[in-house]
C-alpha cells in the first residue's frame, strides 16, 4: 500500500525515528579521519567517551558545516 503523498514516512514501520541518516560523502569521510586523528589518544585513554564523541561532532561540524550526532560518527569509527 503505497501512498504518493509525500508522507510515506509515517506509514506503520516507518516512523520518522527510524529514517536513515544521508550517506557519507568521500569529503565527510576524509573530515572524519582527520578529526579522529586529533582525539584518537583522548578515546583512548577514556573509559567513558561519549564527551569526546561530541568533541568529534563539533569539530567535525567545524570543519565540514554538516551536522553527524555523536552516535553517528561512533557507529561509523567503530
Amino acid at each position: 500500500m503505497a501512498t504518493d503523498d509525500g508522507f510515506s514516512y509515517l506509514m506503520p514501520g516507518h516512523s520518522e525515528k527510524h529514517r536513515r541518516a544521508p550517506n557519507w560523502t568521500d569529503g565527510e569521510m576524509k573530515a572524519l579521519l582527520y578529526v579522529w586523528e586529533e582525539f584518537h589518544n583522548e578515546l583512548k585513554t577514556s573509559k567513558r567517551n561519549a564527551k569526546v564523541y561530541e568533541k568529534i561532532s563539533q569539530r567535525f561540524f567545524q570543519l565540514t558545516g554538516e551536522q553527524r550526532f555523536k552516535e553517528e560518527i561512533k557507529m561509523k569509527i567503530t
